[in-house]
């Protein structure tokens, strides 16, 4: 059995295992989006993105800038919100990152980023399986990303791990996974963009469930 299939079952068994045999009652945390792999020194990118996400509907807004030039430093920020599309669930994120880009000295484009970020979130939960109708929540979400970083196409891959803390659940909560991150620009700065993300996780009660976005699509624009 290769590599794949090994995987393939870990992740099947590990989401099995969360929402099979964890309890009846528990809240989520719907997980910020990866930051946008787009090097990007000469201003601003912004992006609009949506994606799927346990029958809801999220929306996310981001902007990055670089701070340090010379050392290769960018920042930036993101607003998060999603609905249930069938029963009464709300979920507000604030997110806000740093990031140190990878790149050879004799080399114009990067092959590799390391950020790391804080999310800070407000879950509003109706459903019968709510441990808690209203909570909050924050943690620390840190990421390396590898790959091919052109002027105008993105391809990396790379893990992506956090660890976070909920109230009034008082627990600790720590997720991990792969994200995969594909970046066009078709007309000049005007780009789309494409997310695979299979990041889970919990806290050691499971009164807490962490949960990306699975797929997720972007429009970019870069000035």
């Amino acid at each position: 059995m290769n590599k794949k299939c090994y995987f393939f079952l870990f992740f099947i068994t590990t989401l099995f295992f969360m929402i099979g045999c964890g309890p009846l009652r528990y809240n989520v945390v719907h997980l910020n989006p990866t930051p946008n792999p787009v090097y990007n020194k000469k201003g601003f990118l912004i992006s609009l993105s949506s994606g799927y996400l346990e029958k809801s509907l999220p929306l996310n807004f981001e902007i990055q800038k670089f701070i340090d030039k010379e050392n290769d430093i960018d920042g930036g920020f993101q607003t998060f919100y999603s609905q249930h599309t069938e029963e009464t669930f709300y979920s507000y994120n604030l997110f806000g990152f740093l990031r140190q880009w990878l790149r050879l000295k004799n080399r114009q484009n990067p092959w590799g980023s390391v950020y790391g970020g804080l999310q800070i979130g407000y879950g509003l939960d109706e459903r019968e399986r709510a441990l808690y109708n209203n909570y909050i929540y924050t943690h620390l979400d840190i990421g390396l990303l590898v790959g091919l970083y052109r002027k105008n196409f993105t391809l990396v891959l790379g893990p992506r791990v956090g660890v976070g803390g909920s109230y009034p659940h008082n627990s600790i909560y720590i997720f991990f996974g792969p994200v995969i991150q594909s970046r066009l620009f078709l007309i000049k700065n005007l780009g789309l963009g494409f997310d695979i993300c299979y990041v889970f996780g919990s806290d050691s009660k499971a009164d807490i469930v962490v949960i990306p976005q699975l797929y997720k699509w972007f429009v970019l624009w870069r000035f």
